[in-house]
């Protein structure tokens, strides 16, 4: 039991939650709800989670040293995980990965195969796209706006091309690219000591804890605004304009209310926000899932 608590800590439960509700939810979407039963979602969402799992263990194994100044709690900067175990968790994670894709199809191999590209250079240190702000950001965006949502949609449905992915869908990508932004700014707050020790020039490093935040909360508060107006502006084909907007305005309030009420500064407030705003991460896949089940 304590080895599965180790690993399962190894794992970033958040972000292992979010890429299995993003995959399902995306599966749903694109009409395919006969799949669920079957070796083609099964694969695919073995897939995607064993690609998460190399992503971020691989970021724990480059910065297990900044890791011991920031997050002394996981597995490899506490010990309670060897790097040797955590190489090979690494390394099996990805056979698993692409083993899976590769039994599905061309398509789902290299799109695993391009995520598995980019979280790779987030943290190996000759690229180490988390060096900078902006490229850390591109990665994050990359990976949970674009890739995953339009990505897997298109594979989901069958379609080869950009065109065939719904309106909806769009409005999902661009949300979660903005969202996206949120998560590569919030998440460096709290390491902002480590961080600047390791010149490593995250935005929080580079502009102070106060307007790192406040570029987050205008970024994702524009993504929320978005949900709310474009489903009363543009006619929709696949998903209810009317749960969509609704949703967005509910939760849209939920996020700036909980925002004007955590001080950046605080670690253990932004700590609470960072956990509420993966909730909210969770929601709008679920949302966009009823408005999808509602037509």
């Amino acid at each position: 039991m304590k080895a599965f608590h180790t690993f399962w800590a190894f794992t970033r439960p958040h972000t292992i939650i979010g890429s299995a509700v993003s995959v399902t939810a995306l599966a749903f979407m694109a009409d395919s709800a006969a799949i669920f039963p079957t070796s083609f979602f099964a694969l695919t969402l073995i897939s995607a989670l064993a690609c998460n799992v190399f992503i971020t263990g691989y970021n724990q194994v480059t910065d297990v040293e900044l890791d011991r100044v920031n997050k002394p709690d996981l597995p490899l900067a506490s010990g309670a995980m060897t790097m040797r175990a955590g190489r090979i968790t690494v390394g099996s994670a990805l056979g698993i990965s692409l083993l899976a894709a590769a039994l599905v199809s061309t398509f789902l191999l290299l799109l695993v195969g391009g995520i598995a590209v980019l979280g790779f250079l987030y943290s190996w240190k000759h690229v180490f796209l988390k060096r900078s702000h902006l490229t850390a950001a591109f990665a994050i965006t990359a990976v949970r706006g674009i890739l995953i949502n339009a990505g897997f949609y298109l594979h989901f449905s069958g379609e080869a091309q950009l065109s065939a992915v719904p309106v909806e869908i769009w409005l999902l990508t661009a949300f979660i690219t903005l969202f996206s932004l949120g998560i590569a700014w919030f998440k460096d707050i709290p390491d902002m000591r480590g961080d600047a020790e390791a010149e490593i020039g995250t935005l929080a490093v580079k502009t102070g804890a106060r307007k790192a935040f406040a570029a987050g909360v205008v970024t994702v508060g524009i993504g929320y605004l978005a949900g709310i107006l474009v489903p009363l502006l543009t006619t929709f084909s696949a998903g209810s304009p009317r749960i969509i907007a609704i949703s967005h305005l509910i939760i849209g309030v939920v996020f700036i209310a909980f925002s004007a009420k955590t001080d950046p500064r605080e670690h253990r407030e932004i700590q609470r926000f960072y956990k509420l705003f993966w909730v909210l991460f969770f929601a709008e896949y679920i949302l966009f899932a009823a408005a999808f089940a509602a037509v």
